[in-house]
């Protein structure tokens, strides 16, 4: 722990493969990057290993973006994959399914996020005053690292009220 990030965004590559919902690479970061602020506030602890940076759209985390973006806006069609020492290849990343908080976590962010445009993800990413806002006024680059602890201030009121 934390968490490898192609672990977290496979694990809502397998719920939209269930469901249908189509996820393209924007999808994958956003629900990933809301994953990782719920978790890092009901824990304290991260989610994902890496950091988030503030790019454009909101918040990207370069190896989720790296794995996905040969799609482009188009539905990523399989999983993102991770070398084995075990089996000497590359497999697809295993999500947490050990890990209850996680669990809980992601199929909560699914229910509430899961169905919305990419575009839409990215903009409640842009919330005023939120970590990538924060973070992207703060920064002459646009690849600046947004910080924890600015993520876990954005996302500790929405713990706190979620029932």
């Amino acid at each position: 722990m934390p968490y490898n990030p192609l672990s977290i965004s496979n694990g809502f590559l397998e719920l939209g493969f269930r469901d249908g919902v189509p996820v393209d690479p924007m999808k994958a970061q956003k629900l990933s990057f809301f994953a990782h602020g719920y978790y890092l506030a009901s824990s304290g602890v991260p989610l994902i290993e890496g950091s988030f940076q503030a790019w454009p759209f909101g918040p990207v985390n370069p190896t989720i973006y790296e794995a996905f973006k040969h799609y482009g806006a188009a539905p990523i069609t399989d999983y993102a994959k991770t070398y084995s020492d075990i089996q000497r290849a590359y497999v697809p990343a295993a999500a947490p399914e050990n890990d209850p908080r996680y669990i809980s976590i992601r199929d909560f962010v699914w229910r509430q996020y899961g169905q919305m445009p990419s575009i839409g993800l990215s903009d409640m990413t842009h919330r005023e005053n939120g970590a990538w806002d924060k973070t992207w006024r703060a920064s002459s680059s646009r690849s600046s690292p947004i910080s924890n602890e600015l993520i876990r201030e954005e996302f500790a009121p929405l713990v706190t009220a979620r029932p």
